[in-house]
């Protein structure tokens, strides 16, 4: 799951990860605690990635990812109309967490 809550109270764009276009990943619900329809996994070359279109009004939003990563630290990138962020999602164990992946500037219509 995908949150981008922007500094309007109530406004909260949620995007779930499987419905976006997907390249070299894979949707999964084996494991339990997914929101949605199931979960992407499968992000083990430097070439994996997920990609998500959605309309918005313009303003400024706080990203955030709902996220599971049991066996290590993983290394993220994000893209945001032409703002790029990198961080490292830490180990989970078993458990989906929320981490903040930064504030990007959202457009009016198509994101």
């Amino acid at each position: 799951m995908i949150a981008c809550t922007t500094l309007l109270p109530g406004r909260v764009a949620r995007l779930e990860a499987e419905d976006g276009q997907l390249y070299g990943v894979e949707v999964s619900t084996a494991r339990g605690g997914f929101t949605g329809r199931g979960y992407v996994t499968g992000f083990d070359r430097d070439d994996d990635r997920l990609g998500l279109t959605f309309q918005a009004a313009s303003g400024l939003c706080d990203l955030r990812i709902r996220y599971c990563s049991p066996r290590g630290d993983k290394g993220y990138s994000v893209a945001v109309n032409g703002t790029t962020v990198s961080g490292v999602f830490a180990q989970t164990g078993e458990s989906f967490v929320v981490q903040s992946a930064g504030k990007f500037v959202l457009r009016d219509g198509q994101n």
